[in-house]
């Protein structure tokens, strides 16, 4: 006897061929076929990420098998991936970004334990150009040629580790708020993390392990509300930390090391440019140590009468160890240094 189901195809008792899965679609690179796929079944998945997208309603969620995938182009407003374990991302060709919203203000979701790969020419990870975007990305390694994370919107990011092998890792402008839980940020080439803003209502919060460049400053700071936790900044080539804000921006660093290890000239472990403004600038420093192969210093300023505030702690360190902060200022007056035990 044959059996029909509620849309008239071909029921066969004791197959899994009309498991219903709700508001799913499932991509498998092996068993997947395009031509055959039904959205919200899981026995009839489709072979590429694309075809998933374009069939995707609002609300649905695409989970992807085990497997390897060579696709790019895959953010859809409203539509939420889950990468299971064992599924790879590895785009080699040319374009924009793996999930890119060039073309409106977006909000979705990744989930689980996606890896992501660029190969080819400049193209990013993620990369969110819209002040209304709303996306939350989580996933096990990012690894991209162009910027891995680019934020204008509201990112929030969580991750094992995130690397750009020629430009910036992570790259905040815009005025949302941003959260990024990364264990390794690093970038081999560019800066580690970059914040750009010129409003302080771009607030950005970062929780790592260490932030590395092996080709920039770690940390490039131009403006925003920044406050970054982590056990270390280190740069190989450059000072660690470039606090460049013009308009009295602040950022907290709460981080146990910042280390330059750049060799010959010398680099500092911060830098501070305020530019022309006549602000004192907000940079806090937390409990932290200051670590450089300068002999003589391990803070310079290009502007005089900078401020620095230590906040809990003792920060000390350069090439001779002084258990002490050194600075190097510019003609017209030395830097100021304050501490308080005021958080």
């Amino acid at each position: 006897m044959k059996y029909l189901d509620t849309n008239g195809r071909l029921f066969q008792p004791g197959l899994l061929a009309e498991v219903l899965t709700g508001r799913m679609l499932w991509v498998d690179a092996v068993h997947g076929n395009d031509d055959l796929a039904v959205r919200e079944r899981l026995t009839v998945p489709f072979m590429t990420l694309a075809s998933a997208r374009d069939a995707a309603q609002s609300g649905d969620t695409i989970v992807v098998l085990p497997g390897v995938y060579d696709e790019n182009d895959l953010a859809k407003d409203g539509v939420n991936w889950h990468f299971l374990p064992g599924a790879i991302v590895d785009y080699d060709g040319s374009g924009d970004a793996l999930f890119d919203t060039t073309g409106g203000a977006m909000a979705f979701k990744v989930t689980g334990h996606g890896v992501f790969k660029t190969s080819a020419g400049t193209v990013r990870g993620v990369y969110l150009a819209n002040s209304g975007d709303e996306v939350s990305i989580e996933f096990d390694e990012f690894e991209t040629t162009g910027i891995t994370l680019y934020s204008k919107g509201a990112l929030t990011a969580v991750g094992h580790r995130i690397r750009s092998l020629d430009f910036d890792a992570l790259f905040i402008q815009g005025s949302s708020e941003n959260n990024v839980d990364v264990r390794h940020v690093e970038a081999d080439n560019g800066i580690g993390v970059h914040i750009d803003s010129s409003s302080t209502s771009c607030v950005v919060r970062i929780r790592s392990f260490e932030i590395v460049s092996n080709g920039d400053v770690a940390l490039g700071f131009t403006g925003g509300t920044a406050y970054i936790d982590a056990y270390e900044i280190k740069s190989t080539t450059d000072q660690a930390v470039a606090y460049d804000s013009y308009g009295n921006h602040p950022l907290h660093l709460r981080v146990n090391r910042i280390v330059s290890t750049a060799s010959g000239g010398g680099q500092p472990a911060i830098t501070i440019d305020l530019g022309s403004s006549s602000s004192p600038g907000q940079l806090r420093l937390y409990d932290c140590i200051l670590i450089s192969q300068n002999s003589s210093y391990s803070i310079t300023s290009v502007t005089a009468g900078a401020r620095y505030v230590l906040v809990n702690g003792t920060c000390y360190g350069n090439k001779n160890k002084e258990s002490y902060i050194t600075f190097k200022g510019v003609p017209g007056g030395n830097p100021d240094f304050y501490q308080s035990d005021l958080s």
